[in-house]
């Protein structure tokens, strides 16, 4: 045991006391591992003593043991800590203020001499509502974020640009908000830098460097440097993937589905293409046949492989910036094919919960849209290139009141092949007709029915009202209050 300058360590504790909480002097009477008893008792007089005033006090004993108080049984009686070694009758003690103490589970408290409910007797650091400062800005997963840091955060924006020249002798330049490898795109004369092997971002004296590791950036040349406000992957509103191509490659399989072919920033060696110079193809149609139900589903048919108009040198890197991010989903720019062999869900929905495909001419020419198809988007856009006379989507029930499927939209571009085509909605809901104010029972179909003639019509949802309205369209289009069927072509 050693006690000095109000520092005490025993028993693998360790413990700092502070002041003095009560100088009268008390004396044990009786004694255990976990318990003292003593006189005189602290006063219990009406709000003088509770439980929680002695809480995580320090007893510093004349023989120079100490204990901390875990709660009040009484006001003549404590359960202590630690529970290793019990203290003889007759000792006398004072009652100190904590200052920082770690337990014998390598827990260290500021201003608590334990864990309590707040730590959840979790290995941590417990400032008893104190603060911590001077920390530099986040780089890791697990580092303390600063407040600095955490007021930037708006996320899905890139919303910010820092312009420095260059003068062939400076390789550092300082930027004053937080920002990391993970969300900055640097360039150099318009040319974009490989991150770590041209440049590091580093955190430096409470803020952000950009150091260029090779050679400065030359004389009369600019330096832009992009950011958004998020610093990593999962956060960050932008999601890049990076390639070396092979020699003559000109097809690149992406991770993750693109939505919007327009929110793509796509660069090869570092200079930036245009939309012309390259394409976002839906992957292939496989299917996939559950053993155990004998179910068959449709895979593919993503949008992920990003095809340039001409072949690639070896070793040409490819970089891909989505800037709508993972799981952004538009239908803006995207559309989803309806042609005589496309796979579309059938009208019998499985057990599993999985629907089984058909194609469109095996399906009396039909198209049942899953809600997933839509929502899964943030939109739907369906282009009608059948050769059918007639051709049937029918929408599929959408959520009510305040439901997220609120302002949702679908869009069917027919071209002039397809004679007719007739929009049905769910018998939950209604298609432009009043909504559930007029009592109508729900369903309605909106149509056109025009040979050789392309026709769009643009529908949003209004979930309060249950109802899909047209926003606007082109051609001449209907909207009858009763949903029709195959082969019903008279909705009248």
């Amino acid at each position: 045991m050693a006690f000095i300058n109000q520092v005490f360590a025993k028993d693998e504790n360790l413990l700092k006391v502070g002041k003095v909480s009560n100088a009268t002097p008390r004396v044990l009477s009786t004694t255990s591992t976990n318990l003292v008893e003593f006189t005189p008792g602290f006063a219990n007089t009406l709000g003088s003593f509770t439980s929680d005033s002695v809480e995580s006090k320090v007893l510093l004993f004349d023989n120079g043991q100490v204990k901390t108080v875990r709660n009040a049984i009484s006001n003549t009686v404590f359960r202590v800590d630690p529970q290793t070694v019990s203290i003889p009758p007759g000792t006398s003690f004072t009652v100190y203020e904590p200052s920082m103490y770690m337990d014998d589970e390598s827990r260290l408290h500021f201003g608590k001499s334990y864990s309590g409910t707040m730590m959840q007797n979790e290995t941590g650091i417990d400032l008893n509502f104190g603060r911590i400062r001077n920390v530099s800005l986040p780089t890791h997963a697990h580092d303390v974020a600063t407040k600095q840091y955490v007021d930037s955060q708006k996320l899905g924006i890139w919303n910010q640009i820092f312009t420095f020249d260059g003068d062939g002798v400076t390789t550092v330049f300082t930027i004053t908000e937080p920002i990391s490898m993970y969300n900055a795109l640097v360039s150099v004369g318009g040319v974009i830098q490989q991150p770590y092997d041209s440049y590091e971002v580093e955190q430096y004296d409470g803020f952000t460097r950009i150091n260029f590791k090779n050679d400065p950036p030359p004389l009369e040349t600019k330096i832009i440097v992009r950011a958004s406000t998020a610093t990593n992957v999962i956060m960050s509103p932008a999601i890049e993937e990076i390639f070396i191509s092979a020699d003559g490659q000109d097809t690149f399989l992406l991770d993750n589905e693109v939505m919007d072919k327009f929110g793509l920033l796509i660069s090869i060696d570092g200079v930036v293409q245009s939309t012309l110079n390259y394409d976002i193809l839906t992957t292939s149609i496989a299917f996939e046949t559950d053993p155990n139900t004998g179910v068959t589903t449709l895979k593919g048919n993503e949008y992920k492989i990003l095809k340039f108009a001409e072949p690639l040198n070896l070793d040409a890197v490819v970089r891909v910036l989505n800037l709508r991010g993972k799981n952004f989903h538009s239908h803006t720019g995207t559309y989803y094919l309806l042609n005589d062999t496309t796979l579309v869900p059938n009208s019998s929905y499985q057990a599993s919960g999985t629907y089984s495909y058909d194609t469109v001419a095996n399906s009396n020419n039909t198209i049942n849209v899953t809600h997933d198809m839509i929502a899964h988007r943030g939109g739907l856009h369906l282009y009608a290139n059948t050769t059918c006379s007639d051709l049937y989507i029918n929408l599929p029930e959408m959520g009510s009141e305040y439901s997220p499927d609120n302002h949702l939209e679908v869009k069917v571009v027919k071209n002039q092949a397809t004679a007719n085509v007739y929009i049905n909605a769910h018998v939950a809901n209604f298609m432009n007709y009043e909504g559930v104010l007029d009592g109508h029972s729900g369903g309605g179909v909106v149509f056109a029915q025009q040979n050789n003639i392309p026709t769009v019509i643009h529908l949003e949802y209004e979930s309060f009202y249950r109802t899909w309205y047209i926003k606007y369209g082109m051609g001449l289009w209907y909207v009858n209050a009763n949903t029709v069927s195959y082969p019903d072509v008279s909705p009248y």
